[in-house]
């Protein structure tokens, strides 16, 4: 690794902060610094990429940034490390922009404008990417691609741009999902995320003055170095459902299952949730038999006294059928039309819009794996518009939405009456349904904001007590909704 080789006596004009003093001193693969503007992020990447490439000679080494423009800055960071460098190299520009430095290693520079042109042969030193937050997830992993073969050392500096596959990286890092200040490190990975405020080479004044002079959404992405949500974010609001009052050890009432099942290389999901919007318990796993997830639900159910509301879709109408006979309510929602989907996520929106869910935040000590990776799906969650014009909702791709089906589908039941304890008067209603109250006769509305079940929403039980096919609770599927 890098930090192997002390080379404190060659980087005389360079003085790292206490925290870019933790970054060259770490001996982890993947090293991700989040910074705000002004921190000195680039110099520290620059600085620990040379000391890498000096590191291990004959080995080939590249600069990785968004554009040639940043690449250019990069390179000056570069060529700023070396003046102060007792160190001959050879510098050779045009097409073929790479650094030789006398131990034989190169250093390329390489913009991921087209990430196409980022593949070929591996990279066996380190590769540094400034700015990465500006890069596309396709660059970055064609760039993983590069490294596999020879676990090449991987240095990555940038403010953060919403919450893209940096996030996701730095997630691996360990960081929590709400992305508090501080270091964090996990397995090979080692981040840190720090405010332009925390280096002392920025002045308060300086600071205040930029911060009467941007938005607050842009200061707080540019020196605050915060993930903003971006455009196509759904949820907004998640930070005021996270909530650090301990979790009850029972629950004397009725509560919500949601049960998203999966399948292939998707989690099954189940979250549960009392009539007044607190989620108690969430879980997830996959790769298990059917009848150990059935077991699972059972169990689950009959602890927590909860209606189950799940997904018919895939192989969910079989699972249907084979809970159907069990001592606790359960009714089924079939997600196959977009629409149906929909009208989920957007009830679930608007519950965080109005405050009415309440989950375990990742401060407190009681809050588990599970429960930070909802909160972080809910933060990725985005909406699409098709080339149809309509709009779609999901994870961003190679990311999971299993959680947030099953917060959906609890929430769903909930606003519906199906849990005791508080639901009548809290009831939150779908647009469509807002929108059909104010058609219907006064009585009727007033029925159905009681939490009243009605029989196009849910599944009416047979008078012969047949296993008929299950039905959605929408009525046929139709729109109703160095340093050592």
């Amino acid at each position: 690794m890098s930090a192997s080789l002390p080379v404190r006596r060659v980087f005389s004009d360079y003085r790292p902060s206490d925290t870019a003093l933790e970054f060259h001193k770490t001996l982890h693969r993947f090293r991700m610094l989040c910074w705000g503007i002004k921190s000195g992020k680039s110099r520290a990447g620059a600085a620990e990429f040379i000391r890498a490439t000096l590191s291990k000679p004959n080995s080939l080494n590249w600069v990785v940034a968004p554009t040639n423009r940043h690449l250019d800055a990069s390179l000056a960071e570069i060529m700023k490390v070396l003046a102060g460098m007792n160190l001959r190299f050879q510098r050779m520009r045009g097409h073929k922009r790479q650094i030789i430095f006398p131990n034989g290693a190169v250093s390329q520079l390489q913009s991921a404008e087209l990430p196409d042109n980022l593949r070929g042969p591996g990279i066996d030193g380190c590769i540094w990417v400034d700015e990465g937050s500006f890069m596309t997830q396709e660059a970055w992993m064609i760039l993983r691609g590069r490294i596999i073969a020879h676990e090449a050392e991987v240095l990555v500096t940038t403010t953060p741009k919403g919450r893209d596959w940096f996030y996701e990286e730095l997630r691996l890092g360990g960081m929590p999902a709400d992305a508090p200040y501080g270091e964090f490190y996990k397995g090979n990975r080692w981040v840190s995320h720090r405010p332009t405020w925390d280096f002392p080479w920025v002045s308060e004044a300086e600071i205040e003055d930029a911060r009467r002079s941007m938005s607050t959404g842009q200061f707080d992405q540019e020196f605050g170095a915060k993930f903003m949500a971006a455009a196509s974010q759904v949820f907004t609001g998640i930070e005021r459902a996270l909530s650090l009052e301990p979790l009850p050890a029972m629950f004397d009432g009725d509560t919500i299952l949601g049960l998203d099942l999966g399948k292939n290389q998707d989690y099954t999901a189940v979250v549960v949730m009392t009539g007044t919007g607190r989620v108690l318990y969430v879980d997830r796993w996959q790769r298990v038999d059917w009848n150990v997830t059935k077991e699972r639900v059972r169990n689950l159910a009959k602890k927590w006294k909860a209606v189950v509301v799940m997904d018919l879709s895939n192989v969910g109408s079989t699972i249907y059928d084979d809970l159907r006979g069990e001592d606790f309510e359960l009714h089924g929602v079939t997600m196959h039309s977009p629409d149906v989907k929909n009208d989920l996520v957007e009830a679930l929106q608007m519950a965080f819009e109005q405050s009415s869910i309440e989950l375990v935040s990742p401060k407190a000590n009681w809050a588990t794996t599970v429960e930070d990776a909802l909160i972080a799906e809910l933060f990725s969650y985005e909406a699409k518009l098709t080339p149809g014009g309509r709009i779609s909702y999901g994870a961003p791709k190679g990311l999971h939405d299993d959680l947030v089906i099953a917060l959906a589908l609890a929430q769903w039941g909930r606003v519906r009456g199906m849990a005791s304890a508080g639901t009548v008067g809290q009831v939150i209603l779908t647009r469509q349904e807002m929108a059909q109250l104010a058609r219907e006769p006064t009585e009727e509305a007033d029925m159905r904001a009681m939490g009243r079940k009605f029989s196009r929403f849910t599944r009416p039980p047979r008078a012969d007590g047949g296993r008929g096919r299950p039905r959605s609770i929408f009525g046929g599927g139709s729109k109703g909704g160095l340093w050592s």
